[in-house]
């Protein structure tokens, strides 16, 4: 039995974003919001864990405050937690819905975004 993977439809010349990546990104910045005072910097960098890819975020408010996100890779349908975004890891379909659901996060958040090697 196949299991159907739902997943945006991002391509080299299309983008179509599942709405709930949308909530989750809007919700994530207005948690992000009350959590940090002042400019946001995040720091964004990918690992693999076993056989899974993950995608972490580290973010600092520049007058104070911090907030950590990972989002691990693997399922066939993401785990958007809506009942408890604070929870540290969400689970989704491939790096592309990651790095998806993460761009769209931090533009919401206006953060100023770098991308390192690990932590």
């Amino acid at each position: 039995m196949t299991v159907e993977r739902i997943v945006s439809d991002i391509g080299p010349a299309r983008s179509k974003v599942l709405p709930e990546v949308e909530v989750w990104a809007s919700k994530m910045s207005e948690l992000a919001r009350l959590k940090l005072d002042g400019p946001i910097k995040a720091s964004v960098w990918a690992y693999r864990l076993n056989e899974t890819e993950c995608l972490s975020i580290d973010l600092v408010g520049q007058s104070g405050g911090d907030m950590s996100v990972t989002i691990s890779t693997g399922v066939h349908r993401t785990n958007y937690s809506f009942n408890d975004l604070e929870a540290t890891c969400f689970e989704v379909p491939d790096m592309t819905e990651a790095l998806l659901m993460v761009s769209i996060f931090l533009r919401h958040a206006g953060a100023q975004i770098s991308f390192s090697a690990g932590a």
